[in-house]
């Protein structure tokens, strides 16, 4: 298993090259789209906690939209005062499974 502090430059170099976002499973397609430099399962890092996303959104029909253009465009003010960074360099093909896994937490 990669040490993570080796993990991330090399998953930001492969998506900077359009490599698609592609894993067996939610984490590890998380941390291929380098969410997990913010984020993380249960409990919050710089940014809100997986868990804690899918609980505040959960049953909300608008929702996978919403949150699709804050990956995307980045967002501020929802969990405090540190922005969301934009994730332009993600595409929407990306980004869609991985709200999907999100919201499907329990």
């Amino acid at each position: 298993m990669l040490n993570r502090f080796l993990a991330v430059p090399l998953v930001l170099g492969m998506l900077s090259a359009g490599a698609p976002v592609i894993a067996d499973d939610l984490e590890s397609s998380l941390a291929a789209a380098g969410c997990v430099a913010c984020h993380k399962m249960d409990g919050p890092l710089v940014g809100p906690s997986y868990k804690k996303v899918a609980d505040k959104y959960r049953g909300d029909p608008a929702a996978a939209a919403m949150l699709l253009g804050k990956v995307k465009n980045g967002g501020s003010g929802t969990w405090g005062k540190i922005p969301m960074a934009p994730h332009p360099h993600l595409t929407d093909e990306q980004i869609k499974p991985l709200i999907t896994g999100i919201l499907a937490i329990q």
